[in-house]
């Protein structure tokens, strides 16, 4: 029987990621067309809204701000979630190329939520690197809820008033449920001795620059719509608003985004309603124009081969 030489690098068949997004440009504009098409159906009913949004001139700059911050704050995850995986026994990929999967995932949420699982799908081999794999995804958010909760609790300290106690629950309880469930995930027996979670200055540094990232582009979105809000009270009330950015059941999460403004924004403020799901259209175009521009290159990109080594990692 003629001995079959190894596909990909050497070491096993190349990622079924690497199928999808890579080959030539040919191929990489084909994907592209194919995506904005499906895309562009689901969109073009349940995103008409946002679309109106977008058309306003005048919110141009403010639009353009948010979606470079937005973009930031995705590149910074990104890297800070590439460390993180090499706490654990998995391939270790090149950040940029979890990047672009992470840009192509966006692109597929405009569709169906699904840029999570890719992530996962993207530094998993095996079967038995799912569990590892999204622990590195839920280790990666409590990370960013971390800073999120510490920003909103000391704004929340500094700016509180007489019978303003409430503002601290937001960030108080974000912070200590994120810090139980770093500690679970840190604290977990491993099979393969040497691995987990490392929780170094780095990784808590550009948690609070993604952070600081969400807070710009929520400021941004509210000026667009010209609303009048204090800045210590959009800090205190940031954790319930990161909520949107945490559970995405939705096409771009439209729709239960500007629920979830409304509530907060109506319910602890006299912000009016229509202003309140304003800012949320406006939130929910930036993550689109981010999936569409970034997304769109990381389609239609070539790419190349990941290198992977071989690991021992006791399996």
């Amino acid at each position: 029987m003629e001995k079959r030489e190894p596909e990909g690098d050497g070491y096993g068949p190349r990622h079924p990621l690497e199928r999808l997004t890579a080959r030539n440009w040919a191929i990489g504009l084909a994907r592209l067309a194919v995506a904005v098409a499906i895309a562009g159906a689901a969109v073009a009913y349940a995103g008409r809204e946002t679309w109106d949004v977008l058309l306003k001139i005048e919110i141009l700059p403010w639009l353009a701000a948010g979606a470079a911050l937005t973009l930031a704050q995705r590149v910074l995850r990104i890297r800070k979630w590439a460390w993180i995986v090499e706490g654990f026994p998995l391939p270790h990929r090149p950040w940029a190329w979890l990047l672009r999967i992470q840009f192509v995932g966006l692109f597929a949420n405009l569709v169906v939520p699904v840029s999570e699982a890719l992530k996962a799908w993207a530094v998993s081999d095996r079967r038995r690197d799912v569990t590892p794999a999204v622990e590195t995804l839920v280790m990666d958010t409590a990370q960013e809820a971390l800073a999120v909760g510490a920003v909103a609790l000391a704004a929340a300290l500094v700016a509180m008033g007489p019978g303003g106690w409430w503002t601290c629950l937001p960030g108080a309880c974000v912070l200590l449920l994120a810090a139980l469930v770093a500690a679970a995930i840190r604290l977990r027996p491993r099979r393969v001795p040497g691995y987990g979670v490392r929780l170094r200055p780095r990784m808590l540094a550009v948690s609070f620059l993604e952070a600081a990232c969400l807070l710009g582009a929520y400021a941004a979105a509210l000026a667009a719509v010209g609303a009048d809000m204090p800045a210590a009270f959009l800090v205190a009330v940031f954790p319930l608003l990161y909520m949107s950015h945490v559970v995405s059941l939705t096409p771009a999460g439209l729709g239960l985004r500007e629920a979830l403004f409304a509530l907060v924004f109506g319910g602890l403020s006299r912000t009016p309603t229509e202003i309140a799901v304003a800012t949320g259209l406006m939130i929910s175009a930036m993550q689109i124009v981010v999936a569409v521009g970034a997304g769109g290159i990381a389609l239609a990109w070539p790419g190349r081969a990941v290198e992977r080594p071989p690991r021992d990692d006791g399996g």
